[in-house]
């Protein structure tokens, strides 16, 4: 460190010793009365390439005094010369500085923004910790970016997809978590809606692959408290896209009663999910089981109502009981 200073001390007497010799020959030689100031003349060119310039205006200056001879304008022209090499050594010494400065800047914004992207991709892969996150929706996805669960609100909710098709919802969909397959496809999901004053449902639903739900966990209350809640189990004997596309084609009829025809014989055919197996708490406060044929039809019903009494009751394709325990239950029922 006192090397550079000492070397700079060292110019700076120099340049003091150079530039008093040449204000005292000036004042000598020339009629200079006034207290001079001399810089180094950094503007334009270098001191070898201005030495005939200067040889020029020393002379023209001093020819015009009556002291000034020949020897003496040579003799500021040699100072001139020696003061220039010395601001053609301090210009470029300061352009040295300023490039060495520029470089080291350079590369220490380089090496930080390089440190600074490394750092941003080791931190994507840590573990990271919140206490708590407001967010309207979050994917998660495989390494390849592949979609495998989705959690949203209502308004972000993803409508489904199956066979690669994404299903078109004409009322949206409720807020919650919906679940995908290895290939894309919508496999179920957990879904809920609050009191909008015309009931609320929860519900966990497991799909048939290509299919709607197959498996169902659910709780539907209606407006004025009462409610079910309970296991149902269904039929799916059609995928998802079939009888959405069906269904689109149905709605495009112009005739109401052939919309209702068409309708009415996809079910039939058991194209829209059957219901075969209900465990639950019914309506009416019963502790029920309930077994349909598949054609939906209730066949065989086993409850223990809001009293305590039980009942096991049979049933024909028309909904008619034909056998029910105890005895005193058989009522014809549809």
């Amino acid at each position: 460190m006192s090397n550079w200073k000492s070397k700079l001390q060292d110019l700076a007497g120099e340049i003091d010793y150079f530039s008093g010799n040449l204000r005292a020959k000036l004042r000598r030689i020339g009629d200079f009365n006034e207290d001079l100031m001399i810089v180094p003349y950094l503007g334009y060119g270098t001191a070898d390439f201005l030495s005939v310039d200067f040889n020029n205006l020393a002379i023209s200056l001093f020819s015009q005094s009556k002291k000034c001879h020949k020897t003496d304008a040579d003799s500021v022209v040699v100072l001139l010369q020696k003061f220039l090499a010395q601001g053609d050594y301090l210009m470029k010494t300061k352009l040295e500085r300023e490039v060495r400065f520029l470089k080291i800047y350079a590369f220490v914004m380089m090496l930080g923004c390089a440190v600074f992207l490394l750092t941003a991709f080791a931190v994507q892969e840590k573990k990271q910790k919140f206490k708590e996150i407001d967010v309207e929706r979050i994917n998660i996805v495989e390494k390849d970016g592949k979609l495998r669960m989705v959690v949203s609100n209502a308004e972000r909710q993803h409508p489904g997809i199956t066979d690669g098709k994404t299903l078109v919802r004409e009322n949206g969909r409720p807020a919650g978590m919906i679940f995908f397959n290895e290939k894309g496809d919508e496999v179920g999901g957990l879904t809920f809606t609050g009191n909008t004053g015309k009931g609320q449902y929860n519900i966990l639903t497991f799909d048939k692959f290509r299919g709607d739900q197959t498996i169902a966990f659910q709780h539907f209350e209606n407006s004025e408290g009462n409610y079910f809640a309970g296991l149902s189990f269904n039929d799916e004997n059609t995928t998802t896209v079939q009888r959405t596309d069906k269904v689109a084609a149905i709605k495009k009829l112009p005739d109401e009663a052939a919309r209702k025809a068409a309708l009415k014989e996809m079910r039939d055919k058991g194209e829209f999910l059957v219901n075969r197996l209900v465990i639950g708490r019914g309506r009416d406060k019963s502790a029920l089981l309930e077994m349909s044929d598949a054609a939906g039809k209730r066949r065989i019903s086993m409850t223990v109502g809001a009293n305590g009494t039980p009942k096991l009751e049979f049933f024909d394709e028309t909904g008619k009981v034909i056998y029910s325990l105890p005895e005193a239950a058989k009522t014809d029922k549809k």
